[in-house]
């Protein structure tokens, strides 16, 4: 299940080109496609261990996708809390 909200949430991201942050503030260009590719890949990559039997290669893959699951909540955080003065470019502020 977690896979599939990081899948649809990734491929969002890219194809728009644009993730909303707050009502003030959103990330747009390739940054966000960078951001969704970070949700991309970890959710690819649970679906290998299931393809192999139970061997070492199966728990690494399975570390190594809990891995991009917490970069990916903790660019998130970032991106929401921390990052408040970025390149124009980058993150778009409109106050309305």
């Amino acid at each position: 299940m977690l896979a599939i909200f990081f899948l649809i949430a990734g491929l969002y991201m890219i194809f728009q080109k644009e993730v909303k942050i707050s009502s003030k503030r959103s990330i747009k260009g390739p940054i966000a496609q960078k951001i969704g590719l970070i949700f991309i890949v970890p959710a690819l990559l649970s679906y290998i261990p299931a393809m192999f039997p139970k061997n070492f290669f199966s728990v690494i893959i399975s570390y190594v996708v809990l891995l991009g699951y917490a970069v990916a909540i903790i660019t998130i955080f970032y991106f929401v809390f921390f990052n408040k003065d970025a390149g124009k470019d980058d993150i778009k502020t409109s106050i309305k």
